[in-house]
């Protein structure tokens, strides 16, 4: 029997989260890092918030207690951007 997708958040519609969740993760929560720093234009032009499955999918996987050691540590995203846009490459 199939999961409705819809009945579990993540995004194989399984009630734990997958390597497709946490590639997903990955890819999106950069942009959503680039808030507020200068490259906000990017996080407004990406529209992630028009995406409430997706945002729901991000806020999960940040709210697992498995993940908490790194993603749940309080970061200055715009200080930490602004410094690397700075380095040269």
């Amino acid at each position: 029997m199939q999961a409705e997708f819809g009945s579990n958040p993540f995004a194989l519609a399984t009630e734990n989260p997958t390597y497709l969740d946490l590639y997903i993760f990955t890819h999106i929560e950069k942009l959503r890092m680039l808030a507020g720093t200068a490259y906000d234009r990017a996080y407004k032009a990406s529209q992630i918030e028009k995406f409430p499955r997706i945002v729901q999918l991000l806020d999960l996987v940040k709210a697992r207690p498995e993940f908490q050691g790194i993603l749940a540590k309080k970061v200055n995203w715009a200080q930490w951007v602004s410094w690397h846009a700075k380095q040269p490459t």
